[in-house]
């Protein structure tokens, strides 16, 4: 199960009340303020009012004065100077603010940008003999060089002068060239090492210029600051808050704001994030990056139109790509035993290289690990790898360095490029990697929120509150907040295609409305929760003129299984319905199983020591309960995630309780141990794990108990029966209904009496069906009722 964290440390009451006081401001936007670890007056105004003065000398970036030295003497000789990008937005806008300004001040300047598909990342060997060919005297790198190595050196053999202009963690050996600018390299006393390669082409140009030559820029340099994930802390901020606010006035990004169906009224960190980046991305993803760059040079606002419309429609087919991989990788990872992974490593000659990134991140979020997803073309396969918090996947890769081809990248992400022979080694050993120097909390999915909120603490003041807080990204999170027992009223599936969630959020007499983005697949199971404790983002919702709270949830877990005291009738008839399937439809074949007398040693061992692979099954009333108890005892509450009936589909095979399970929907060798807490001999086990562990409590006596009949009640149920089933077959709902007999007493007599040879079940229309002549037979010879009552 999830794991809710508190991401920072609370303060003091008496520092929230000097903080509130100093500055005039609530108690609860100092205590966020306070979170984020400013602490005095100067602090907190310059967070919350960012300026230009507070950008930093650019000339304090490492080797910047050799930057400007040779650029301004490359103007002065009118020598040919090539900007050299990379196809992402953070590639991209560099490019364009760098260019633009070289031609703004006469330089003759070229833009070479290469393709995702033909060139790889960064510079290599045809692109620098290209370039030579061409006249060109001086490459200026930006968002990439730093890894070059190889092909600088031939620049240097060709007499190209070269400077790197980059963002990305230095490998270790700096490239020989005219400078290198980069905030991470070691030598570096910049205040800000967290500036994206946008941001380095931004203090190129002030550095050039100065700052009233670079201020036309921070729009561009805002959004890939945003786009390319980067802390939002400090000089990054600056940035952000000031240059978000100047994107609708930029020609190229106001047709892109159009077609993507944005205000232009205020371009937010969201809208950057989600609106405008995948489209200029989708460019180098699914075509060439030169036309998001068009898009950024271009004046002419019917051009602009023309070529937001072509990016749209990239980012079209871009999510299309998007989906089909995701699915692809799924279905691999069926036959795979996942519960075992400490990373996903797949590859396919049928990906395609522009997506595999973003499939990587989803998968990561999906399934908690570090996923590296390769396109194999010839005898290589090309990577891209996205990680998940507590794994630096750059340093975890720098250890297999020797086995690239290339490499780069920093603590979140990287690329890679392998030959196909040493794929099958390299995941191994990676894997194993993993497993030695990783802790197994990492894997644990958290979940992380600022503080605890009463639902009577909200308010759209509040919310107004919490805005200044923004731009958020990285380094400065939105606020989430939590709340515990709360209740879904309400709950309807939205959406076109039923992806999403909308309901009621119920706490104490406080009714919220609450949105659920890609929690439409929890329906059916969380309309039978009576509690949950959430996760949200408060905001505001403006509809027909009136300003309204809604509830952005985040994540949410059912704690109804620890808090009730009693099973519900709903609940009750679910395990009797899961008990009427498994005595007619479970085909599984037997299983080897450890059967003992109690498994609770060996659930609490394994649920302490492992976050994926265990599977605890409970097929009645009284074992759930037991259950409950040992894991409150434990203190095992957060270490599992609960299910009813079915497990989902794509569940990542995480620790797992499955309540009145339906044994015939098992996937099979999806889990590394299942524990059947309360095992019953009246039907067989699929193959679920390669260990499987019964237990010999012998609870299908105390589940039938309470429906303990008579023989001649008996004998009034199957007239009953009868006298129904002669106008024709019907199916248990129907029988329910129709005879008004409880849910319990109707599975018990319907399955005896199949046994018995009575009645036959029809598999395919899910119907009871009478059989016209039978033998009279005895009750006794039916097994469930002399279980029952024998």
């Amino acid at each position: 199960m999830v794991q809710f964290k508190q991401n920072f440390i609370s303060p003091s009451k008496a520092e929230i009340a000097r903080v509130s006081k100093e500055n005039d401001i609530s108690l609860l936007l100092a205590e966020l303020l306070l979170s984020r670890g400013l602490q005095t007056y100067d602090e907190i105004q310059s967070f919350l009012t960012p300026t230009l003065e507070q950008l930093h000398d650019p000339f304090l970036l490492p080797d910047m004065h050799k930057a400007v030295a040779r650029i301004m003497l490359a103007i002065k000789r009118k020598e040919q100077i090539c900007v050299l990008g990379d196809y992402d937005v953070d590639g991209v806008c560099a490019t364009a603010i760098l260019y633009q300004y070289l031609c703004s001040v006469g330089a003759k300047a070229t833009v070479y940008l290469p393709s995702r598909f033909t060139d790889g990342y960064g510079m290599n060997e045809n692109s620098v003999r290209s370039l030579f060919d061409q006249g060109i005297k001086l490459i200026i790198t930006v968002d990439n060089g730093i890894s070059s190595l190889k092909e600088i050196a031939l620049c240097n053999e060709l007499g190209l002068s070269v400077i790197v202009t980059d963002h990305h963690q230095p490998s270790g050996i700096l490239p020989v060239c005219e400078g290198v600018v980069n905030p991470k390299i070691a030598c570096s006393e910049y205040p800000n090492q967290n500036l994206c390669g946008a941001g380095v082409s931004f203090k190129l140009v002030q550095a050039l210029g100065g700052l009233e030559a670079a201020e036309p820029y921070l729009g561009l340099s805002a959004l890939a600051t945003v786009a390319d994930v980067v802390e939002l802390k400090g000089e990054n901020r600056v940035i952000a808050a000031l240059g978000l606010g100047t994107l609708a006035k930029h020609t190229g990004i106001s047709a892109l704001l159009e077609v993507s169906g944005s205000s232009k009224e205020q371009v937010t960190e969201d809208v950057a994030a989600f609106r405008l980046a995948p489209r200029l991305n989708a460019a180098g993803r699914m075509g060439h990056p030169n036309d998001a760059f068009k898009l950024l040079l271009e004046s002419d606002a019917a051009k602009a139109r023309s070529l937001a419309l072509l990016l749209n429609d990239y980012n079209v087919k871009r999510q299309e790509e998007e989906h089909r991989i995701t699915q692809a990788a799924k279905d691999m990872l069926v036959a795979r035993d996942v519960a075992a992974m400490h990373a996903i490593i797949l590859f396919s000659s049928d990906w395609n290289p522009g997506v595999i990134g973003i499939v990587a991140s989803k998968l990561a979020e999906t399934y908690n690990r570090p996923v590296l997803l390769f396109h194999k073309k010839g005898e290589l396969l090309t990577g891209s790898s996205r990680s998940i918090p507590g794994i630096n996947i750059f340093e975890c890769l720098q250890a297999f360095q020797g086995m690239f081809e290339r490499f780069g990248g920093h603590a979140q992400a990287a690329g890679l490029t392998i030959a196909y022979d040493k794929f099958n080694l390299f995941a191994q050993e990676f894997d194993n990697y993993l497993k030695n120097n990783i802790s197994p909390l990492v894997f644990r999915p958290t979940m992380l929120y600022e503080m605890e909120l009463p639902f009577g603490a909200l308010s759209t003041s509040v919310i107004s509150e919490i805005s200044r807080l923004a731009p958020f990204g990285e380094g400065n999170p939105q606020p989430v907040f939590r709340s515990r027992r709360v209740r879904l009223e309400n709950l309807e599936r939205i959406g076109k295609d039923s992806s999403h969630l909308r309901a009621i959020a119920v706490q104490g007499v406080k009714r919220l409305q609450l949105v659920a983005f890609g929690y439409g697949h929890n329906s059916n199971d969380w309309q039978r929760e009576s509690s949950f404790d959430i996760l949200y983002v408060p905001e505001s919702n403006t509809w027909q003129g009136e300003n309204r709270l809604q509830l952005m949830l985040r994540a949410a877990k059912a704690t109804s299984f620890f808090e009730q005291t009693s099973v519900s009738i709903i609940d009750r008839n679910k395990f009797y319905d899961a008990f009427f399937q498994n005595f007619l439809y479970n085909e599984g074949q037997e299983t080897n199983t450890t059967k003992m007398n109690s498994l609770d040693s060996l659930i609490t061992r394994s649920l302490k020591n492992r976050i994926y692979g265990t599977l605890i099954l409970c097929a009645f009333q009284e074992g759930a309960r037991n259950l409950k108890k040992l894991l409150v005892k434990e203190g095992l509450e957060d270490a599992v995630n609960i299910y009813w009936s079915e497990l989902p589909k794509d569940a990542p095979s995480d620790n797992a309780i499955l309540l009145a399970p339906i044994l015939s929907s098992l996937q099979e060798n999806r889990y590394l141990d299942t524990f059947f807490y309360d095992y019953t001999s009246c039907f067989k086990l699929p193959k679920v794990s390669s260990n499987v562990y019964v237990s010999e409590a012998k609870l299908e006596k105390a589940f039938l108990l309470p429906i303990r009949i008579s023989r001649d009640a008996m004998a009034d149920i199957y007239r009953k029966l009868v006298n129904r089933l002669k106008s024709g077959p019907a199916s248990m709902l129907c029988l329910h209904k129709d005879l008004a007999l409880e849910y319990p007493i109707l599975v018990l007599g319907v399955l005896v009496f199949i046994e018995l040879g009575f009645m036959l079940w029809d598999k395919e229309t899910e119907t009871v069906c009478l059989i016209d002549k039978c033998t009279p037979r005895d009750l006794k010879e039916s097994s469930l009722y002399c279980a029952a009552f024998g």
